[in-house]
């Protein structure tokens, strides 16, 4: 499998995230959760210790849970930046900024507690929208592990919200 293609989740992988209803392996629900249509599986390999991710790939696209979108694009190909920006997150303004960091510092504190201090530190220092897009996908990821997709969920349509909210 090349590891510069890109799949995105189907209507039924959608609905796994939400239901959990097949039993997916930790490793296998980890690959679903990163599928984006954004992130090339050699980006998402990076993010599954201790297995094969083309396995995990090809076990979702059987279940029909995730499906090919095409090739990573790259800076000769698409003559720009290597990937595209999701059309739901463009670039935020400066006040979208400070309501996008007041809803995920509140989520650290609430849901992954007070222990959380590095996390903090990059928000409160963070003022570039790919950065917060990491700090945010971090903590999505934490709170999937911890506390389950349906909270990941919540937190990242409550910072779309701060977002829209303050454009």
């Amino acid at each position: 499998m090349p590891l510069h293609l890109i799949y995105k989740k189907t209507p039924a992988g959608a609905e796994e995230m939400r239901t959990y209803a097949a039993g997916l392996h930790p490793q296998t629900r980890r690959v679903l959760i990163l599928t984006d249509g954004i992130t090339s599986v050699e980006r998402i390999a990076a993010y599954v210790r201790g297995a094969q991710v083309e396995p995990l790939i090809e076990d979702l696209v059987q279940r029909g849970f995730i499906e090919p979108t095409g090739p990573a694009k790259s800076v000769d190909d698409a003559g720009a930046s290597p990937m595209q920006k999701p059309a739901e997150f463009p670039g935020p303004t400066p006040a979208q900024m400070d309501a996008i960091r007041e809803v995920v510092l509140y989520a650290v504190h609430s849901m992954i507690g007070f222990s959380a201090t590095q996390l903090e530190l990059r928000i409160l220092e963070c003022d570039d929208a790919s950065d917060m897009r990491q700090i945010v996908g971090e903590i999505r990821n934490i709170m999937d592990r911890q506390l389950g997709g349906d909270v990941g969920d919540r937190f990242i349509a409550a910072v779309r919200a701060a977002s829209q909210a303050a454009r």
